[in-house]
């Protein structure tokens, strides 16, 4: 009965090791593999909300008329089976929600790239350490390999880390190949969403510049996530205490101490 009930105790105290001390990173290697695992963990969240506000801007930074969109987009499943709603959608305070579950509009523009901590994505980057001050989050810089320079949709930019956990923090990177007639695309992910035991992707924000010749266009997309549900955010489930086999033990009929009258 003793063995049963320090059963889970024990399991959590093994667990709680594994993901805090054996985990405390020293190399940039280390604060890399956590990232890509913290990512992993991520990329198998089974539900979760993105609410999207996208704009255009003119030549002195106001938001171009009827170029401003907000869209709500719920995610259920993994893929490949994963299903997407448009929950809501409005275009310059006019309801296009249906207008665009008619155009099958229900992919994200975040779903076109691939986050560089990504676990796929390591052979395809170098990482380093960046020099900084020791009560300040970890840097690390991170570049396409020379094989993949020229690749597509990939960043070069910095990363920040939690130093004591190794966790993924936030990264800022620009594309370094942006697609035909776009001259610039930033991107800053912040992973601020506690889910149980995970920190998730909290906000991305995108900007965007290109145009062709004297036309120039410049944007912004900015994302919000909410409403996760990830299996890996919690701890593992308390052992099962087997029930004592047998007739219970008789009450102690033994003398009981005088306490008055």
């Amino acid at each position: 009965m003793l063995d049963g009930m320090l059963a889970f105790p024990t399991a959590l105290l093994a667990w709680s090791a594994a993901t805090t001390v054996a985990a405390a990173p020293v190399t940039t290697t280390d604060f890399v593999r956590q990232a890509m695992e913290q990512e992993r963990a991520i990329s198998r969240c089974t539900a979760w909300v993105e609410s999207q506000h996208a704009m255009e801007f003119d030549g002195s930074g106001k938001v171009k008329p009827g170029r401003e969109l907000f869209v709500v987009r719920r995610f259920l499943g993994l893929p490949p089976a994963q299903k997407t709603e448009i929950v809501s959608a409005r275009r310059s305070g006019q309801d296009v929600a249906e207008e665009m579950r008619r155009e099958q509009k229900f992919t994200s523009e975040t779903q076109k790239f691939r986050p560089p901590f990504h676990p796929d994505s390591r052979p395809l980057y170098m990482f380093f350490r960046v020099d900084g001050p020791a009560n300040e989050p970890m840097r690390l810089s991170f570049h396409p390999t020379y094989a993949h320079r020229n690749d597509p949709g990939l960043f070069e930019g910095i990363a920040l880390f939690d130093r004591a956990s190794g966790r993924l923090l936030e990264w800022t990177a620009s594309l370094v190949k942006p697609p035909t007639l776009v001259t610039k695309v930033e991107v800053h992910a912040k992973y601020e969403a506690r889910v149980g035991l995970l920190d998730t992707r909290s906000e991305v924000n995108v900007a965007v510049e290109g145009g062709l010749l004297f036309y120039k266009r410049r944007g912004r997309m900015d994302f919000r996530y909410s409403d996760y549900s990830c299996p890996e955010s919690m701890p593992p489930p308390e052992p099962a205490v087997a029930e004592p086999r047998g007739v219970p033990p008789a009450p102690d009929s033994g003398p009981r101490a005088d306490r008055g009258s």
